[in-house]
């Protein structure tokens, strides 16, 4: 590859006929950087993306890359340095995934002097994307993530400093994007510049180092993720209130829209909650899609639980934050346990401030009510007792009492509608 490159925009101007579609734009990608650009429907993105690229003429302002005008690039000398990855668009003859990658060398061939190299970059950049075993293999006969991977190792090819990709994610499934969007940031780690137009603001945020978001021909906000795709931008500029949360797990931005939901099933509840520290978010969800009532207790206010359970319209038994569950609160819990059909004993940590919870569902057990205990929490089989055991004698109460263990929400819906639940679910087992 040549010298490390810097794509910067100055002032651009587009116009379709009379109407200014950009309205002096003005960005720079570093060398080695990785820019998403979001936004609504005719903001302008793809055409940014295409004056970038040379394909539309700026009417005024200038596109630079690597300090020089595009337009003053030799098409092939551009070629070479700037590959572009489209949404979709193949060649009327139906080539193999072979042949259409190594349409990326053309920059490289001369009448009359072969492409040193060009078999070797062909196959290398097949197997960084990981479509070499399908190499002959006809396009048509390609699902829609193989063909856009192979138009991603058609531009890889091109060995180029730059990759431009117009929405290159719309029409994967999930296993195919999250392939294409981990070879592109591995790229881009080995130093390709990349400036990527996008909808997903997830992707955008999870692999971008910097976003910028378009509306109405202009930028509205640049910067980090974290920066750019703050409620507030993302509230003036696509009209939609969104939560924006990192994942403990990844460290990943996400962006979630926050709807309002309806107030669910309605009625009594059929299943009380023991939960706490998020352990019940997926039970809830579940709960919340097939229509069944829940209420869950004793949660502090301020915890994941406690605002699920709210947003989704479930009453709750709140504690005061950082407190011990109050004799109050207790009796209210126990009461909503008791009137439950079913108390489910989500897999959280206990510690003396809620081990009261524990107590209360071994109390709805001994009035007849069953209870299970949830198992399927990434902390499952690691110790969660931080009471000096007082935590797992009542544990060991609830099992030989007649509790049951079920190993993942579909079993808490297949008790209470056998005829629902995803899966098949292991019956529910009594354990001593």
């Amino acid at each position: 590859m040549g010298s490390r490159l810097a794509i910067e925009v100055r002032g651009v101007r587009i116009a379709y006929g009379t109407a200014d579609v950009l309205h002096g734009v003005t960005l720079e990608v570093p060398a080695g950087g990785f820019l998403a650009v979001v936004g609504p429907n005719g903001s302008g993105k793809s055409t940014l993306l295409r004056a970038v690229a040379r394909a539309l003429k700026p009417r005024a302002g200038a596109v630079l890359l690597d300090g020089r005008d595009v337009g003053s690039w030799d098409s092939r000398e551009f070629a070479r340095e700037v590959a572009v990855v489209p949404q979709h668009g193949e060649p009327a003859f139906d080539y193999t995934a072979r042949e259409l990658v190594a349409m990326g060398r053309t920059p490289y061939e001369r009448r009359f002097t072969p492409d040193a190299g060009g078999r070797e970059a062909v196959e290398g950049a097949m197997r960084r994307v990981g479509v070499w075993e399908l190499r002959d293999r006809p396009a048509s006969t390609l699902s829609g993530g193989e063909r856009q991977l192979v138009r991603l190792a058609r531009a890889l090819a091109q060995q180029p400093e730059v990759l431009l990709l117009d929405e290159p994610t719309n029409h994967l499934d999930i296993r195919h994007q999250v392939t294409f969007m981990e070879v592109l940031k591995g790229l881009n780690r080995g130093g390709v510049t990349v400036l990527m137009v996008v909808h997903d603001l997830n992707l955008a945020a999870r692999y971008a180092d910097r976003v910028i978001v378009m509306r109405e021909g202009e930028i509205s906000a640049a910067g980090p993720p974290s920066a750019a795709l703050n409620p507030a931008v993302v509230r003036a500029v696509f009209g939609a209130e969104v939560e924006v949360s990192v994942s403990p797990r990844t460290g990943a931005l996400n962006v979630q829209t926050v709807g309002v939901p309806d107030p669910g099933a309605g009625g009594e509840p059929r299943v009380h909650l023991v939960c706490g520290g998020g352990s019940g978010a997926a039970l809830m969800r579940r709960l919340y899609e097939e229509g069944i009532p829940f209420s869950a207790g004793v949660v502090n206010a301020g915890d994941t639980d406690h605002a699920l359970a709210r947003a989704l319209g479930a009453p709750v038994v709140e504690g005061a934050p950082y407190s011990p569950v109050s004799d109050e609160a207790h009796a209210a819990n126990v009461a909503a346990a008791e009137r439950a059909e079913l108390v489910a004993v989500c897999d959280m940590p206990v510690g003396p401030g809620n081990l009261r919870n524990l107590q209360a569902a071994l109390e709805a057990l001994d009035a007849g009510v069953p209870v299970v205990l949830l198992r399927d929490g990434p902390h499952h089989g690691e110790k969660r007792d931080y009471t000096g055991g007082a935590a797992t004698e009542l544990a060991r109460r609830l099992k030989s009492g007649g509790a049951r263990v079920v190993e993942s929400a579909d079993g808490v819906v297949r008790l209470l509608a056998p005829d629902r639940g995803a899966g098949r679910e292991p019956a529910a087992r009594r354990t001593s």
